[in-house]
């Protein structure tokens, strides 16, 4: 593959990514709704370690546990305040 092949590939990728991102963050807002219904904490630290640890269990070369972990630290904290700002909602 040439270098503009690659790239288009990391772009169409890219694009897949962005896609489910945001399907993520629309379900995280919707569990946001269920908490905020159930007057649940936002936090939970058991879910949250039970994610990491499933996705770091899926890192394959040249990606480690860790590196798998930092993503998805990322990610959820953006849920996260995803789910806060529902929260903070008065609706």
């Amino acid at each position: 593959m040439s270098l503009s092949d690659l790239r288009r590939e990391i772009d169409r990728i890219d694009n897949a990514l962005a896609d489910l991102l945001c399907r993520r963050a629309e379900l995280a807002r919707q569990i946001g709704e269920g908490k905020r219904a159930q007057q649940s904490a936002i936090h939970d630290p058991g879910r949250e370690d039970a994610v990491l640890a499933h996705v770091s269990g899926l890192a394959r070369d040249p990606l480690t546990a860790a590196d798998m972990k930092r993503v998805f630290r990322a990610i959820i904290a953006i849920c996260t305040r995803v789910q806060k700002h529902v929260r903070g909602r008065r609706t």
